[in-house]
């Protein structure tokens, strides 16, 4: 029968069981309860079907002011009196509101009636518990002290256990009666052929525990030899036999974990240098050749390589030797045809599988006979053979790909001589360091004379590069990089150009004279013309780029005649004389570096006799000079007038090294 609840709107409360449920405890903590066993009646029976707005409140006893919990109105549909609904749809019911509760009770309104009488809530609302095990984070956390010592009848401690116990894993309690005598006692020397348990519990090591699975070591994640699988379902983890390590990889297996990227796997070769050689016929003893194989290392294995051709190989017997001298017919007719070629590696090959692991250097040698009688002629040869060393190296590593170093700004090391050779690349400094054991050496990457890595002169281009042709480069110098030609070529190349005049210029020069002039059919210009005490001079400017000598070009004009006036032609460097020439009429238009020359206008005095000039430069020749600039005079020892004698100069340069 239901209890009866009576309100001012003759409505009722029934409840033979009012029940709390929560979603499953291994969801999210739940923050709604289910209620059920509710009726709403009037007098006479249920309430009409339909639906009503129904408050809920829950106390923390049955005449307590104040509710812990509210929430409502609700819609609510009632059917035959009966309904059902999750409280905390609305206003969540959290283990912090009804934990704290002695017990709880549930009132209800229907609309603006007053709360009908309240009726306990029977079920704790198990969210409460869910979130006392939501809170359990951790394994093991619940101990034996935490359980109720009744529930551990027939139970021992593992500190109870004999020794052997002690060493091995006892999460798990088992109890005494499960023991043999065997664990009760420790002494596992009657399981024959058997480790004793304690020491499998040490080590991890299972191999000899035929068809028993890998267990994890005492105290580690997984035992010696022992890698991690997976999770099992219990949380433990799976571990199984294997895993990659220095010693369980193969002498030769770096190409394999580099991805075929990195070897120390090397082949090398020596091959016949007199090939090919003549075969004569029908001579027993035969044709023979050497190869010196060089000390290529230990062998991993070998290959000889033989090409022969002859008008019939059937006719042809090919003996191998090794180092030893020992002999091995490696061909004795067994086909026809008038080419042979001879490949013997691999194993079960009688004259080198006794060579892998040896170091194969020596003299190797073949013989090579021609069994026809075809007249005594040469209608064979020994067309090529070599002898191919395989090697496993550990002094060298070879890469198949681009070898990326490390890529800092800073020294990932301190350089000293514990670390000579190590490199590291710099992007600020683009570059590749190298220690040499006491500093960081930048191997530049930018090209030498670039205008990223401007050398320090052409002689410095030359030196770091020695393939650099003629051009222009960038230079260091005391007003920054700029941009030189560079002569390469020219006695040894490494050659500075600081000056050049293509004609005559007057920029610079103590005289600007120009004048016009047609030399060699060609109109251009010269400096002067000067008759006696003429001249003019100019010093350049080396800009701080470092040298150690000098050479200086120009043309040096005689004009009209010169009557063997003493050093009539003179060129001084720095104050000192360093080119000097007379010229005589009869003589003009002759010499060495003379060259025919007229002048328009027409140079004073007479001018229907030649005219010409000297090329100093071979006069000169390589002048040592050290200094940061250098002055040019272009004087005259004539006595004249330039309207009787005169001279000029044009297309001055100037190179420093």
């Amino acid at each position: 029968m239901f209890p009866v609840f009576r309100s001012p709107a003759a409505r009722v409360l029934c409840c033979a069981a009012l029940t709390c449920m929560a979603l499953p405890t291994l969801a999210a903590v739940s923050t709604t309860t289910n209620v059920s066993g509710l009726v709403l009646a009037q007098s006479g029976g249920p309430v009409a079907d339909g639906d009503y707005a129904l408050t809920f409140r829950i106390y923390g006893g049955e005449k307590e002011a104040k509710p812990a919990w509210k929430e409502g109105p609700l819609v609510v549909t009632v059917k035959g009196g009966q309904f059902s609904l999750a409280l905390g749809a609305e206003v969540a019911l959290t283990a912090a509101v009804l934990g704290a509760l002695p017990e709880a009770w549930l009132g209800v309104t229907v609309g603006n009636d007053p709360e009908l009488p309240r009726k306990p809530m029977l079920a704790a609302p198990s969210a409460i518990r869910a979130a006392v095990a939501e809170g359990l984070e951790c394994s093991g956390c619940i101990g034996a002290g935490h359980l109720d010592p009744k529930a551990l009848a027939g139970y021992v401690k593992a500190g109870d256990l004999q020794a052997f116990a002690k060493t091995a894993d006892l999460s798990d309690y088992v109890k005494a009666a499960s023991l043999s005598p065997v664990a009760a006692s420790g002494n596992y020397s009657d399981l024959t052929g058997t480790p004793a348990l304690s020491d499998v519990a040490k080590t991890g090591a299972f191999a000899d525990l035929t068809a028993i699975p890998a267990m994890a070591k005492v105290g580690v994640a997984c035992g010696t030899g022992l890698v991690v699988k997976g999770i099992k379902a219990d949380g433990s983890l799976d571990c199984v036999a294997g895993g990659v390590t220095a010693a369980s990889l193969p002498a030769d297996g770096l190409n394999e974990v580099s991805n075929g990227l990195l070897t120390t796997q090397f082949t090398d070769s020596a091959a016949s240098a007199s090939a090919p050689i003549a075969i004569a016929d029908f001579n027993g003893a035969g044709t023979l050749d050497k190869i010196d194989v060089p000390d290529f290392g230990l062998a991993t294995g070998l290959t000889v390589n033989i090409a022969i051709s002859n008008s019939d190989v059937a006719k042809v017997r090919v003996d191998l030797y090794d180092p030893t001298g020992a002999k091995t017919t490696v061909y004795d007719g067994e086909k026809t045809g008038k080419q042979l070629t001879l490949k013997l590696d691999g194993p079960g090959q009688k004259a080198l599988d006794p060579w892998v692991g040896k170091n194969p250097k020596g003299t190797w040698q073949i013989v090579v006979a021609d069994l026809s009688n075809n007249g005594g002629g040469k209608d064979g040869a020994v067309d090529s053979w070599s002898v191919q060393v395989q090697t496993l190296s550990s002094k060298k590593v070879a890469a198949s790909g681009a070898l990326q170093l490390m890529v800092t700004d800073a020294a990932p090391i301190a350089c000293n001589p514990g670390h000579f050779g190590a490199m590291y690349a710099s992007p600020k400094e683009a570059a590749i360091l190298v220690c040499n054991g006491k500093e960081w050496v930048p191997i530049v990457l930018a090209q030498v004379g670039s205008q990223d890595n401007p050398a320090a002169s052409c002689k410095d281009v030359l030196t770091k590069a020695p393939l650099s042709k003629d051009g222009d480069y960038w230079l260091k110098s005391s007003g920054g990089p700029a941009k030189y030609f560079c002569d390469m070529t020219t006695d040894g190349g490494g050659w500075t150009r600081i000056a050049l005049e293509n004609t005559a210029d007057a920029t610079g020069w103590s005289d600007g004279t120009l004048t016009d002039a047609n030399v060699g059919g060609a109109a251009t210009k010269v400096h002067g013309v000067w008759g006696t005490g003429g001249g003019s001079a100019k010093t350049f400017d080396f800009k701080a780029i470092p040298h150690t000598q000098a050479r200086v070009k120009g043309r040096y004009y005689a004009i009209d005649s010169w009557d063997n006036e003493g050093n009539g032609a003179q060129v001084h460097v720095d104050g000192a004389l360093k080119f000097a020439a007379t010229k005589a009429y009869s003589s003009a238009g002759s010499g060495a570096g003379w060259v025919t020359a007229s002048f328009s206008p027409a140079p004073w005095g007479n001018n229907s006799g030649p005219n010409g000039y000297w090329n100093i430069e071979a006069a000169m020749g390589l002048l040592d000079h050290q200094a940061g600039s250098l002055t040019l005079d272009f004087k005259t020892g004539i006595d004249q007038d330039k309207s009787d004698e005169s001279f000029a100069f044009s297309h001055v340069q100037v190179w420093i090294r």
